[in-house]
């Protein structure tokens, strides 16, 4: 780790990233050779048709070695040239759970603008059609699976996936631009921005670049990969409940003009509370 650490920050993003392919492909390769030898199974479907018919080979086959390889690892391996460590304060997680509330809130109120810009620029009609396919993917994936899939879903998007783009956008993009470029807010928006188009869903850009803000905050005050991974670990297992038992909440699907002020009031409201803080000098 030491050849890396001594190189230079560009260099060593350079070699995180390589090393990230490196990790996804041999884990994936691990991952095929392992399944097929254990189940006599076609791994080469369609992911949207993998996902229904095989869906425990499409988690174990598909997401995690990508995840753990192209995400996860390349962060741990950052994260061990950290020498330094500091304290979380009770008032501080207390106000980045308050934020994530505050967000979430806003979703319906955020993808109709996402919708708005779209239309204005004449891309909805694809974005759409490419969220679909994503979500179709999703929900064949749990929609009338064994409770058994249901939880390796849970496990594998919900928590693994959400740990590991914790690691990797917040412990590993965001810290590294922060002290290397000398601007948070640079950093932040950098980091929340390739989060959002790494997820490639732009009919929910808007929302996907608030929340990579929101983390990247939550990391910065909370000085814990922690909080902001169970938070995103949260979201991603609540929104698999939703499809699982087909009852995604109405406020969150359609916009609430209630729903939506109140997150607006508590966004401001904490934003007033860390005024000072936010200068993040």
């Amino acid at each position: 780790m030491k050849q890396i650490e001594d190189r230079s920050p560009f260099l060593q993003v350079l070699i995180l990233i390589c090393l990230g392919l490196v990790f996804s492909v041999v884990l994936g390769a691990i991952a095929v050779s392992f399944y097929s030898g254990v189940v006599s199974m076609n791994l080469l479907e369609h992911p949207y048709t993998m996902a229904k018919d095989q869906p425990i080979a499409f988690l174990l086959v598909n997401q995690v070695p990508f995840q753990v390889g192209m995400f996860l690892l390349p962060a741990l391996i950052y994260r061990s040239f950290e020498r330094t460590k500091s304290k979380t304060r009770r008032k501080d997680v207390i106000w980045a759970i308050l934020l994530f509330a505050s967000v979430m809130l806003l979703l319906p109120f955020l993808t109709d603008i996402n919708a708005g810009l779209l239309k204005a620029f004449g891309a909805y009609e694809n974005a759409l059609t490419i969220k679909e396919n994503s979500d179709g993917v999703i929900q064949n994936l749990v929609m009338d699976q064994s409770p058994m899939v249901f939880v390796m879903t849970v496990l594998v998007i919900g928590i693994i996936t959400g740990t590991a783009e914790e690691f990797f956008f917040r412990g590993f993009v965001y810290d590294h631009l922060a002290k290397n470029s000398g601007n948070k807010w640079l950093a932040i928006l950098v980091s929340a921005a390739f989060f959002g188009v790494l997820h490639f869903n732009y009919v929910q850009i808007l929302p996907l670049l608030s929340f990579g803000i929101a983390l990247a905050l939550i990391y910065e005050f909370t000085n814990s990969l922690v909080i902001s991974a169970a938070l995103h670990a949260l979201n991603n297992t609540v929104n698999i409940y939703w499809m699982y038992t087909d009852s995604f909440p109405e406020f969150m699907d359609e916009q609430n003009v209630f729903i939506s002020a109140l997150g607006l009031v508590l966004l401001l409201s904490l934003i007033l509370l860390k005024r000072k803080a936010l200068r993040l000098k």
